[in-house]
C-alpha cells in the first residue's frame, strides 16, 4: 500500500514534469517561428536586409555599404532582432529637429505684418449663477 503511494506521487510528479517541459518547449517553438516570421516578413518586403550579427561584423564594410544605398540592414543576435543599421541620410532624414510655431510664422510666404498678435486687455464677460 506504502509503495503504491510512492510510484503514484512520483508518477504525478513526473507527469507534471513532462506537462511543464512540453509546455516550454511549445512556447519557444512559438516564440522562434514568431521572430523568424518577423524577420523574414521584414526581408521579404524589399526594404531591409537580414543577417547575424556575427557576419555582420565580417562583412562590416559590405553591410556598410548597402545601408548607405538606402537598403537598412536587420542585424540578429542569438536569432532575434538586435539593430537595424542605415544611411547617415535616412538616419537625419528621420529625427530632423521639430519646428516651431515662430519657425512656421517667419517662414510663411503671405504678409503677416497685418495680423494683430496684440493681447485683449477687456475683462471677460460678466456670468452670473
Amino acid at each position: 500500500m506504502i509503495s503504491f503511494r510512492i510510484e503514484s506521487v512520483l508518477w504525478l510528479a513526473w507527469a507534471s514534469m513532462a506537462r511543464l517541459l512540453r509546455a516550454f518547449v511549445w512556447e519557444f517553438i512559438f516564440a522562434s517561428v514568431k521572430i523568424l516570421d518577423r524577420q523574414h516578413r521584414m526581408a521579404d518586403s524589399g526594404t531591409m536586409t537580414v543577417c547575424q550579427l556575427q557576419t555582420a561584423k565580417q562583412r562590416f564594410s559590405a553591410v556598410a555599404e548597402s545601408a548607405a544605398k538606402g537598403v537598412p540592414q536587420l542585424v540578429t543576435k542569438h536569432g532575434r532582432p538586435f539593430v537595424v543599421i542605415v544611411s547617415a541620410e535616412d538616419w537625419c532624414r528621420e529625427h530632423e529637429p521639430e519646428r516651431g510655431i515662430w519657425d512656421v510664422l517667419r517662414d510663411c510666404p503671405a504678409d503677416l505684418s497685418e495680423l494683430d498678435l496684440a493681447r485683449n486687455k477687456d475683462l471677460p464677460r460678466q456670468v452670473s449663477f
